[in-house]
């Protein structure tokens, strides 16, 4: 495995080596989700790269930017014990030099959910993408489903800007509780992240009633009711279609429950997804 922190000596390795490119970007502290990304990235790829690095143009001003945990030295044993070729590790400088102000405005994927309570997020993550892409050329990307609005940000910028990518959608890492793996579960108190797995409870629950013929909005405002009693602090539980993250219809074939809240301050994020019966 060869590690890189610029951008010529990345490409002049790119340029050496012959075959196609399996890339999973992350912003470090890997779990077994971002492992789970590598692995997919390396089927039917004769390299695999990931890249680690914390993107300070998806973090708004009340964010994490300074708190997001860097694990660079347990992230690399992790990646090299897992077959990774090559991980690129570069400083906020070499991506955004002095004087770099061009960015990606994310498509109509980014409304809402997200969109509304992160302003400005998905602009940076697709910004950081379409950089990190150019600098990779990988044929195949992996983006995991936990951030599921986010996929789909990626995968319409892929889509739009004609990219010759395909991308990978990895299923959520979980818990035995069915707490979704995130970097952020680390500043779950033990017995806060006992809890947490409420969250998945909530939505399979929605999910439930919907399929049972209760309305997208009262599934919603239920496990919100029941969420908050339990002492969280919700910002949405919504129920969309999975193709179009618009509102549930008649030909609305396959549904998704999201939802994302707070608990002890600590904020957390998880989807499922069903076909509708």
């Amino acid at each position: 495995m060869t590690l890189f922190h610029t951008i010529a000596a990345f490409r002049a390795w790119r340029e050496e080596v012959s075959g196609t490119v399996g890339f999973a970007p992350t912003m470090g502290n890997l779990h077994d989700g971002h492992i789970a990304c590598l692995k997919s990235a390396q089927i039917n790829s004769d390299h695999s790269v990931v890249s680690i690095f914390v993107n300070p143009t998806q973090f708004a001003p009340t964010d994490d930017f300074a708190k997001y945990p860097r694990t660079l030295e347990d992230d690399l044993k992790l990646l090299e014990a897992n077959g990774c070729s090559a991980v690129f590790v570069p400083s906020v400088d070499e991506m955004y030099p002095l004087g770099a102000t061009t960015k990606v405005i994310a498509g109509s994927m980014a409304n809402g959910l997200e969109g509304d309570f992160r302003p400005g997020h998905f602009d940076g993550v697709a910004t950081v993408c379409l950089k990190l892409f150019q600098v990779v050329q990988p044929s195949v990307v992996a983006f995991g489903n936990k951030d599921l609005q986010q996929l789909r940000v990626i995968e319409q910028m892929i889509r739009d800007f004609n990219m010759p990518l395909y991308l990978e959608a990895v299923p959520t890492c979980r818990e035995a509780s069915g707490l979704a793996l995130s970097s952020r579960n680390r500043y779950l108190t033990p017995e806060a992240k006992v809890q947490a797995s409420q969250l998945n409870i909530g939505l399979q629950d929605t999910l439930q009633l919907v399929l049972d013929g209760v309305s997208p909005h009262d599934s919603e405002a239920k496990t919100t009711t029941v969420l908050e009693r339990h002492g969280w602090a919700v910002d949405y539980i919504a129920v969309r279609d999975a193709a179009t993250f618009q509102a549930v219809t008649s030909e609305t074939t396959e549904l998704t429950v999201l939802g994302a809240a707070r608990l002890d301050g600590v904020r957390l994020i998880d989807n499922i997804t069903c076909l509708r019966a």
